[in-house]
Formats: structure tokens, C-alpha cells, sequence
């Protein structure tokens, strides 16, 4: 592993705006491990057509991120900074409600 930086797009949806800020919550604390939390944007805003806010990590990093995203049952984009390719990451769970 390089320990690249990447970042994802973590999405939601009105319904899903309690799961996304207890996500965001969890980034924002000691684990996992993150760069940087940007804020939620609860509207579509330039190639992103539903609401979301992004997270910033180290290569390193990864699993405990993408783990995170997927107990969360929200979808995701990831990225590798240098290469510009984007991953989707979807929920294993994708129906699963949370309270």
C-alpha cells in the first residue's frame, strides 16, 4: 500500500439525513481515521445530485472507511487523489432503515 490520499462522497437522502450525520459524527471522532470532514450539503450541488459531504484519508485508511460507510447502509464514491479513478461503494445492507 502507497498510504495514497483518497476521499469519498457519502450520499443521502432526506430520509437518510439522521444516518448520514451520526456517519459524519463517527468520522469526525478518533475512529476511523480521517484528513478531513467537510460539511453536509442537504441539496445537489455541482456533480453531485443528491445531498452528501466528503471525508478525506490515507490509502492506510481504507477498510476502516469503507467499514463505516457500509454499517451505515449509505452509498458512497470513493477516489484515489492521484489517479482520478472513482469506485462505487454500496451498501451490503442497501434497504436497511436506520432509527
Amino acid at each position: 500500500m502507497s498510504d495514497a490520499p483518497y476521499h469519498a462522497h457519502i450520499y443521502y437522502s432526506e430520509e437518510q439525513g439522521p444516518a448520514a450525520r451520526a456517519l459524519r459524527d463517527r468520522f469526525i471522532g478518533a475512529q476511523p481515521r480521517v484528513l478531513y470532514v467537510g460539511g453536509m450539503t442537504d441539496r445537489a450541488v455541482g456533480p453531485h445530485p443528491i445531498p452528501q459531504f466528503e471525508v478525506h484519508f490515507r490509502e492506510g485508511n481504507l477498510p476502516e472507511v469503507l467499514t463505516a460507510i457500509e454499517d451505515s447502509g449509505l452509498r458512497a464514491r470513493h477516489r484515489l487523489q492521484r489517479s482520478g479513478s472513482h469506485k462505487a461503494i454500496r451498501s451490503a445492507r442497501p434497504g436497511r432503515r436506520r432509527r
